[in-house]
């Protein structure tokens, strides 16, 4: 199970405007998160 304090942290930062492009939409789930900021940048 993952902690939703780490979910919530992830997300937002996956919703930086230097991760996503002109009209793309909010990422939503932590799947589609770690596949935007790249696994290895999340464990940092």
């Amino acid at each position: 199970m993952i902690d939703k304090s780490i979910t919530s942290q992830i997300l937002k930062v996956s919703n930086k405007l230097e991760f996503l492009e002109p009209h793309e939409p909010r990422i939503v789930t932590i799947h589609d998160a770690l596949h935007k900021i790249g696994f290895e940048n999340a464990k940092r």
